[in-house]
């Protein structure tokens, strides 16, 4: 008897443990995803840079995971998560109902947050890349993206006819038919991964041809490097519904314990590694009270001492060293028709012309606050040229 009482109080501290551990990671992921990504958005208000797309995804990404987050606490602490379904049966049979009704909600929660972080991701690399090649594929994953949203979406609501017997089917047992929720859950990860998958592949071709120092070049692969742990995460995902699959549901408490987890972590990894490429602003204004580098302090300086142009402004496409140049009251704006513009300086009769062509500079010269480098590319160039005319007495 007293053998007996000891196996029973060690598999309830066991199982406990495993609830606490769950929980854990989910508060401390979240937390971290919610200071990277209000940092984003910090770092954009400090460039002057305009919130764009691909913060509000990443915004609402959060959002959506973070009710995720809830329902997984929820699932845990009222639905036995983690915990032998032989337990949870015998504390309270309503347990497994609120158990089932967690994982509808996890699955709604979880077909909108991670093609939502996904296009975060790419409606970045659109304004950083924006290149033949990449806008090519950014269009083809986002199509991907949505067109799994969809058809998660679709089949979330059909899983079950009605869907409230997804979670009355142990207290109704034949009131209804569902899907093999697990066949689901593997069709719907191999597709995710595949996904996660080119994403993060995608800039690689572009990252390399970068010219810029090995010390940076590090830097970029460990910024992109976050992406690969949200692979893993995916990866993990997969291999426990795939184990889960052959295997069939015995427990499913308990079983669906580390696939949940490593849902919430997949989408709250992919959140943290989508703002931290944006965080490097901050970073200098935490570290030398400026969130410019010494080379767009002096791009500015020198741009604001020039009378007729002005360093960048607050614009959604502007950054420093790339100047959008603004005339004064005593300056005419003259097309010339050939994809020019001319500004005639009436007090002085200098003239300046500002050319589309595109420039040869070096590409280490061109990189942006988004990343741990100068910048990614520069599409147009400009040529100043200037003519000087002696007053002419009458």
């Amino acid at each position: 008897m007293a053998s007996t009482t000891t196996t029973m109080t060690t598999t309830t501290d066991t199982t406990s443990h495993t609830g606490t551990a769950i929980i854990a990671i989910n508060v401390i992921l979240a937390v971290i995803a919610t200071i990277t990504c209000v940092g984003r958005f910090w770092a954009r208000k400090l460039t002057g840079v305009g919130w764009g797309l691909d913060d509000w995804l990443a915004l609402i990404s959060l959002i959506i995971n973070h009710a995720f987050c809830a329902t997984t606490i929820e699932a845990t602490v009222h639905g036995g998560l983690g915990r032998s379904i032989v337990d949870v049966m015998a504390e309270d049979p309503n347990m497994l109902v609120i158990f089932l009704k967690c994982v509808v909600v996890a699955e709604f929660c979880y077909g909108f947050s991670s093609p939502l972080i996904k296009l975060s991701l790419l409606a970045f690399y659109w304004r950083v890349f924006p290149t033949q090649f990449m806008q090519r594929g950014i269009y083809v994953l986002s199509a991907m993206c949505l067109g799994w949203l969809v058809a998660i979406f679709i089949t979330n609501c059909l899983q079950c006819r009605p869907l409230s017997y997804s979670w009355e089917q142990t207290t109704n047992p034949g009131a209804g038919t569902c899907i093999d929720l697990v066949l689901y859950f593997v069709g719907n990860s191999i597709a995710n991964s595949l996904i996660d998958i080119f994403t993060l592949v995608l800039p690689i071709r572009e990252t390399l041809k970068l010219q810029v120092s090995s010390h940076k070049k590090v830097g970029i692969c460990c910024v992109f490097g976050l992406g690969s742990l949200v692979v893993v995460a995916s990866l993990v995902r997969f291999g426990s519904l795939a184990s889960l699959y052959s295997i069939g549901v015995t427990d499913m408490t308990q079983q669906y314990a580390l696939m949940w987890t490593a849902t919430v972590v997949e989408i709250y990894i992919a959140i943290i590694g989508a703002c931290a490429v944006t965080l490097v602003p901050v970073y200098r204004k935490m570290r030398y009270g400026t969130p410019w580098s010494t080379r767009d302090q002096k791009s500015n300086q020198v741009s604001s001492g020039t009378g007729a142009f002005a360093g960048t402004g607050g614009g959604a496409g502007s950054r420093p060293g790339v100047h959008n140049f603004k005339r004064s009251a005593n300056h005419e704006r003259l097309t010339t028709g050939n994809d020019s513009e001319e500004y005639l300086h009436h007090g002085g009769g200098m003239k300046y012309s500002v050319s589309g062509a595109t420039g040869s500079g070096d590409k280490s010269d061109v990189l942006g606050d988004d990343l741990p480098m100068d910048t990614i590319v520069v599409q147009r160039d400009v040529t100043w040229e200037e003519e000087r005319k002696e007053k002419q007495h009458v």
